[in-house]
């Protein structure tokens, strides 16, 4: 038997999980990281995981998925972009009828993408800030307000609204912060903690700077 067959292959074995993960391309300036797609779920769930939940991952690879978390260009997007697309293609087939005035004309014309672009922001922070139950927008007279407000705008599913707009707004604001905090030179760290009604220990960390509180 030769020497080479008798070697062993060294280092860490692979994980079990790689039976349920596809290994996909190497992530643009990481350190060894791969993209992956879950084979029971879309990989916007693993950016989220790469972006806020990995506490081994650099700085550098955790500022790339964020912004891949926000681009356009992501899959998610597209998807809804091109569902948008359609249907207010269909939409502005089908209506065929006369019309009798301005409004009536306005109200029927499909919604431009950037401003249907614009509302699902506005709609994002609406229930962030405003701590809505994100059931909400799929309750039928929530839908009929916003039909009634906009006729042709195409409002957003419930794992629309969480699994992406959501995120990416958050994504947007993380990544709005580290720029601002890159350019500051006195920052200061401020921290609390104390105990809720069941007794579990909350901790909350706070970035203060010369002009801002984070």
């Amino acid at each position: 038997m030769s020497s080479n067959s008798s070697k062993k292959i060294s280092g860490r074995p692979i994980s079990k999980i790689w039976k349920w993960i596809i290994k996909e391309d190497p992530v643009p300036n990481s350190k060894g990281y791969y993209s992956a797609t879950c084979s029971f779920s879309k990989v916007a769930k693993l950016k989220r995981h790469l972006a806020y939940d990995c506490n081994k991952i650099d700085s550098e690879t955790k500022i790339n998925v964020l912004m891949m978390l926000t681009s356009n260009e992501d899959s998610e997007d597209d998807s809804t972009t091109t569902s948008t697309t359609k249907s207010s293609k269909k939409r502005k087939s089908s209506d065929t009828r006369s019309q009798t005035c301005i409004d009536d004309h306005y109200e029927n014309f499909p919604t431009p993408l950037v401003k249907e672009d614009q509302i699902n922001k506005a709609l994002a922070k609406m229930f962030v800030c405003c701590n809505l139950p994100f059931s909400l927008i799929e309750h039928p007279f929530f839908i009929e307000f916003i039909k009634i407000l906009r006729t042709t705008y195409n409002l957003p599913s419930r794992w629309v609204l969480t699994e992406t707009l959501i995120i990416q707004e958050v994504s947007r604001i993380t990544l709005k912060v580290n720029r601002i905090i890159e350019e500051e030179n006195n920052l200061t760290i401020a921290f609390d903690g104390w105990t809720n009604s069941t007794g579990q220990s909350i901790y909350d960390y706070c970035l203060i700077t010369e002009e801002q509180l984070f």
